[in-house]
C-alpha cells in the first residue's frame, strides 16, 4: 500500500511539473487570496503598528485612493508583456523550442501571474469598494503588490533577454536532461520500477511501462532539442557547447546506469517512434539495444555522427574534431565503468566516422579530418588498453589496418594520403608502447605488432607497381624503425627481429645499394627529428617521427646490415 501511495504521489508531481503554468496560476491565486484575507483580518493591529512606526496621529486604510491603480497596473502590464512578446517572438525564430522552455520556467510564470492577478485584484477592489468593507485590500495592493511588481519589472526584462541567449537555452536543456538522468538513478525511482513485490502485478506492470515511456520520451526530447540547436545556430561556440553538453550527458548517464533499474531499458514506443530509430526496420536491432541497454547512448552517437558529417561538408575541421574528442571522453568513462556493449557501440561509431572522413579526403583532397580523427580514435583505444580490454584492442587494431590499407590504395591518386598511413602507424605505435609497459602477454603483443607492419601492405598490393619514392621515403618505415629502437632498448629482441624482417621485404625491389642508402637516410631523419613539431595541429606540437632512443640507432643499424649481408641476392 505504501508503494502505491508513492506511485500516486509521483504521478501528481509529474502532472504538476507538466502543467507548470496552471500550477503557478493556482499557487499565486490562492496566495493573493490568503494574503488579502490575513491583511484584512489583522488590519486594526496593522494600522496601529504603522502609526507607531511613522509616529502619526492616525492613518486610515479607507483613505487610500485606488483611482490611479488600474492605469498604473495597465502600464506595467504593457511594459512587461510587450517586451516579453517581442523578445520571445524574435528569439524563437532562431532558437527552437524556446517558447516551450519559457512555459516551463518557474520564475517567469510566477512573476507574470503575480502581475496579472495583482492587476485583477486592483480592479476587483475598485468595482466592489462600496459593497465590500475590506480596507486592508487597498493597502495590500498599493503598498505591497504594486511596489514588488515594479521593483522586479526591469530585472525580469533583463532576465528574459539573457534567457533567450542560445548558450543559456543550451544550458537549460542540458540541466533538464541531467535532472531526468539523475532522477532515474535515485533510490526512489528504483523502487518504482520494482514490481515483483507488488500484489497487483498487472496494474503495476502497466504503471511501470507508463513511467518508463515518459522518462524515455523526456530523454529523447532533450537530445533532439540540442540537435535542433546545431542546425539553427550559426555561431561556432554555441554549436561546440551543444556537442560538449551531449557528451557530458552521456557520461553522467553511463555513471548512473548501474543504479538504474533494468526495467527502464525496455524499448517502448517513445524509442521506436524517435527519428533516430525509425530506420531500424528489424526488430532484432531494437532487441539488441534493449539487451545491451544502450538505446540512449546510440541515440546520442547518431546525433553526433550526423553532426560530424555536416561539419565535414562545411570544412569545419575544429567542430568535426570536437565530435571525435567528445566520443573519446565518453569512451574513457565507459571503459572505467566496464560497459562493454557501449564500448563496442563506440568502436562502430568511430569506424563510421572514419568511413565518412575517408570519403571526404578522397573527394576533396583534404586529409585534415582523417589526421584529427586518427588521433582521437587512438586515444580511445589507449583507454581500452589502460583497462585491459584485450579483445576490443585487437579488434580496433584490425580496423586500423583495414582502413590503413584502404587509404593506401586511395593514395595512388592522392599522394598526401600516404602521410595518413604514417599517422595511423604512429598512433598504433604509441598504443603498443603503452601495452608493453603494462606487460601484456607476449603473444598478444606480437599479434598487434603484425597489424602495424601490415598497415602499408594491402592484401592486393603489387610492389612492382609501386613508385620508388614510396619505398625510399616512407614515413611508415620511419615509425616502424622508431618502434624497433624502443623494443631494442627494452630488450625485446623478438619484436626487433619481427620488424626487421618486415623492413627487409623491400630489399628485393630496391636492390642492396639503394636499400642500404634508404636505411641510412631513415636513421639520419630519426637522428635529426626533434620532439616538437614546427607547425600547430589539433594534437599539439608532438612530432610523430621523434624517437628518444638515439643510443639504439647504431646497434639497430648494425643488426639490419647484418641481416642484409646474410641475404642471398
Amino acid at each position: 500500500m505504501n508503494r502505491h501511495l508513492k506511485y500516486y504521489f509521483y504521478r501528481a508531481s509529474i502532472l504538476l511539473d507538466h502543467y507548470r503554468s496552471l500550477t503557478s496560476f493556482i499557487i499565486v491565486f490562492f496566495s493573493i487570496v490568503l494574503l488579502d484575507f490575513l491583511f484584512n483580518l489583522c488590519s486594526i493591529n496593522l494600522l496601529g503598528l504603522i502609526n507607531r512606526i511613522l509616529q502619526t496621529n492616525g492613518v486610515a486604510f479607507s483613505a487610500v485612493n485606488m483611482e490611479f491603480a488600474p492605469e498604473v497596473w495597465l502600464s506595467l502590464l504593457g511594459l512587461v508583456l510587450g517586451t516579453l512578446i517581442i523578445v520571445i517572438s524574435i528569439a524563437s525564430q532562431n532558437t527552437p523550442k524556446l517558447i516551450d522552455l519559457y512555459m516551463h520556467d518557474w520564475r517567469s510564470l510566477f512573476y507574470i501571474w503575480l502581475l496579472v492577478l495583482s492587476s485583477i485584484h486592483a480592479v476587483v477592489i475598485m468595482i466592489f469598494t462600496q459593497d465590500l468593507i475590506r480596507p486592508g485590500s487597498s493597502v495590500l495592493n498599493i503598498y505591497l503588490f504594486l511596489p514588488v511588481c515594479i521593483l522586479f519589472a526591469m530585472p525580469y526584462i533583463f532576465y528574459i533577454l539573457r534567457y533567450t541567449k542560445t548558450n543559456h537555452v543550451i544550458d537549460i536543456i542540458h540541466k533538464n536532461n541531467l535532472k531526468y538522468i539523475q532522477r532515474l538513478g535515485s533510490r526512489k525511482m528504483r523502487a518504482f520500477f520494482e514490481i515483483s513485490d507488488l500484489k497487483d502485478s498487472k496494474v503495476s506492470a502497466e504503471r511501470i511501462d507508463k513511467i518508463t515511456e515518459e522518462f524515455q520520451r523526456y530523454l529523447m526530447e532533450c537530445l533532439n532539442q540540442l540537435d535542433n540547436l546545431l542546425d539553427y545556430t550559426g555561431f561556432k561556440e554555441p554549436r561546440a557547447e551543444v556537442i560538449r553538453k551531449m557528451s557530458h550527458s552521456i557520461q553522467v548517464y553511463v555513471k548512473e546506469k548501474p543504479h538504474i533499474n533494468p526495467n527502464f531499458f525496455k524499448i517502448t514506443q517513445a524509442v521506436r517512434s524517435d527519428i533516430s530509430f525509425r530506420t531500424m526496420v528489424e526488430e532484432k536491432q531494437l532487441s539488441e539495444l534493449e539487451q545491451d541497454r544502450i538505446f540512449f547512448e546510440v541515440k546520442s552517437f547518431r546525433l553526433l555522427g550526423n553532426a560530424y558529417v555536416i561539419f565535414l561538408d562545411r570544412n569545419e575541421f575544429d567542430l568535426a574534431s570536437l565530435c571525435a574528442a567528445e566520443l573519446t571522453a565518453v569512451g574513457k568513462t565507459a571503459a572505467e565503468c566496464n560497459d562493454n556493449p557501449l564500448l563496442k557501440a563506440l568502436i562502430f561509431q568511430f569506424n563510421t566516422m572514419m568511413r565518412f572522413a575517408i570519403k571526404q579526403a578522397t573527394r576533396f583532397n583534404e586529409a585534415r579530418n582523417l589526421y584529427n580523427l586518427a588521433f582521437h580514435y587512438a586515444n580511445f583505444v589507449n583507454s581500452l588498453a589502460n583497462h585491459h580490454q584485450i579483445d576490443l584492442v585487437k579488434e580496433c587494431f584490425h580496423y586500423f589496418r583495414m582502413y590503413g590499407n584502404e587509404i593506401f590504395n586511395h593514395a595512388k591518386q592522392n599522394y598526401s594520403l600516404y602521410f595518413i598511413i604514417a599517422v595511423l602507424t604512429a598512433e598504433l605505435k604509441n598504443i603498443l608502447i603503452n601495452i608493453h609497459k603494462k606487460s601484456w602477454d607476449i603473444e598478444i603483443q606480437g599479434e598487434l605488432l603484425d597489424q602495424i607492419l601490415e598497415l602499408d601492405t594491402p592484401p592486393d598490393m603489387d610492389r612492382d607497381e609501386m613508385d620508388d619514392s614510396q619505398l625510399t621515403n616512407d614515413g611508415v618505415r620511419d615509425i616502424q624503425i622508431s618502434l624497433a629502437l624502443y623494443y631494442l632498448k627494452a630488450g625485446e629482441e623478438k619484436f626487433v627481429t619481427q620488424i626487421i624482417a618486415d623492413i627487409l621485404e623491400d630489399l628485393p625491389y630496391l636492390g642492396k645499394d639503394i636499400f642500404i642508402q634508404v636505411v641510412e637516410n631513415t636513421f639520419k631523419r630519426l637522428e635529426n627529428n626533434t620532439p616538437v613539431f614546427w607547425e600547430d595541429t589539433d594534437r599539439g606540437n608532438t612530432n610523430l617521427f621523434y624517437t628518444p632512443h638515439f643510443e639504439m640507432i647504431e646497434p639497430l643499424k648494425k643488426l639490419i646490415l647484418e641481416k642484409i649481408e646474410s641475404k642471398d641476392l
